[in-house]
């Protein structure tokens, strides 16, 4: 991945007033164990923080949603009203010396609460409102060009795996920047055949033109070059491993995996065959020479068959068929997929990077065969208890490398907890990965 430049968007300050011992825990661990969010001029406690959860990849825009305490009615009573509402968030390391944290301004989107409840949910996505200003116009270059040109008017950071494109063109703006990416230069956007897009905004407001083949192709591995927690910077960077074994080396680097569930579609890309077929007959189309023959004055196509015709005349010589083409070759990360949620972050797993991921099965033995690893467990009695052993073997059908598809950062604020001496080493922000298998192990 390259970053061409950083985005130049405003966010708001929030300011910790150090004024107690748990104002002093928030400044230097604030991030890292619970998320700071501000609500216009109010930065909410950590006491009034249920959950919350910060959203990449699944949608266009970056969504933050968190669930508060509002037990004084403060946020329903001074803060829901006609004008717009605006959340600041950040989270991560603020004593990490190699990777920035998230913080960035949201537009507020929904407030809803259940009548007697004293909890309330608020939605938001990043805020980029020149996105979204009127202005109809035309430019002439790549959809690689167009996009990087929109990144700079919107003020966001660009992100792409790729150097170019190759379908020059004049690229017509019927009115917001918003629609023109997502109904027409995405769409149309062409490289070779094989290749496929997706276009997205990230959790560090940077606009990501992602080419799938290149980075399913990729040997661009993530890596890990800080201490996650103290933010020190280690003496040589590691590979990135994301690893369930639960009996790893004191030295291992390795993040550890909490929680993973295996999904796959493949009976969903069985059914969609025909896809694959009308794929290919329209390349057979595409690259046939249609034959004309004058009739009074008057083109005819010679043969009976009605080939594809891909010119036009503000068009690049693929434009027809590029939205097609790109929808196919999506199907370099569809197959198994991994949901998992880590022990603390992986800073550098950015999207669309290839990480490892090793999963571990853990046998189990029961009382009657203390020494055995494959007795199965339906013929154990149902006062016999069963424990997991020390050993384990690597799941290969589980394993290998993945392409990262959507990241997530949660909180979840257990109800025993009330303070931040009791949050310290136990909870903190965790983050969620999507990752699909590449297909080629």
């Amino acid at each position: 991945m390259q970053v061409y430049f950083e985005h130049k968007l405003q966010t708001d300050d929030i300011i910790v007033r150090q004024s107690n011992a748990d104002n002093e825990f928030i400044e230097k661990n604030a991030g890292i164990y619970f998320p700071l969010v501000k609500i216009n001029d109010i930065v909410l406690t950590f006491s009034d923080i249920i959950s919350c959860d910060l959203e990449i990849g699944s949608t266009f825009l970056p969504k933050f949603t968190v669930t508060i305490d509002d037990s004084n009615y403060e946020i329903r009573e001074q803060h829901i009203n006609n004008q717009l509402s605006f959340l600041t968030v950040f989270i991560g390391n603020p004593r990490d010396v190699v990777y920035k944290p998230i913080k960035n301004t949201y537009l507020i989107t929904e407030f809803y609460s259940e009548p007697g409840s004293t909890t309330i949910t608020i939605e938001s996505e990043l805020f980029v409102p020149k996105l979204f200003q009127y202005k109809q116009k035309k430019f002439e270059g790549t959809s690689f060009d167009a996009l990087q040109n929109i990144a700079k008017e919107s003020d966001l950071g660009f992100v792409s795996n790729i150097k170019n494109t190759n379908d020059n063109m004049i690229w017509i703006n019927p009115g917001y920047n918003y629609d023109w990416i997502n109904d027409s230069i995405l769409p149309g956007a062409y490289k070779t055949d094989k290749n496929s897009f997706v276009c997205f905004i990230d959790q560090f407001a940077n606009l990501n033109f992602i080419d799938l083949k290149t980075a399913s192709d990729s040997g661009s591995y993530a890596t890990l070059e800080t201490d996650v927690l103290t933010g020190t910077e280690l003496n040589e960077s590691v590979d990135l491993l994301l690893s369930n074994n639960r009996f790893r080396q004191p030295d291992d680097k390795s993040i550890f995996i909490q929680y993973y569930t295996p999904n796959n579609n493949y009976g969903e890309l069985a059914k969609n065959r025909y896809t694959k077929l009308r794929y290919q007959q329209l390349q057979n189309d595409r690259i046939s020479n249609t034959d004309y023959v004058e009739v009074e004055n008057t083109k005819q196509i010679k043969n009976s068959t009605v080939k594809t015709v891909d010119q036009s005349v503000n068009c690049h010589d693929k434009y027809n068929i590029a939205n097609y083409i790109t929808k196919h070759n999506k199907s370099i990360i569809q197959g198994t997929e991994l949901n998992l949620v880590l022990d603390y972050f992986a800073p550098s797993s950015f999207m669309y990077m290839t990480v490892p991921i090793e999963i571990y099965s853990f046998p189990r033995v029961t009382n009657k065969y203390p020494d055995s690893n494959i007795e199965t467990l339906d013929n154990v009695q149902e006062n016999e208890s069963n424990l997991r052993t020390s050993s384990h073997l690597l799941v290969e059908s589980l394993s290998g490398e993945t392409i990262v598809t959507a990241i997530g950062y949660a909180f979840r604020k257990p109800p025993a907890v009330k303070n931040t001496e009791e949050l310290s080493g136990t909870y903190r922000v965790y983050q969620t990965l999507t990752v699909f298998l590449k297909q080629n192990q």
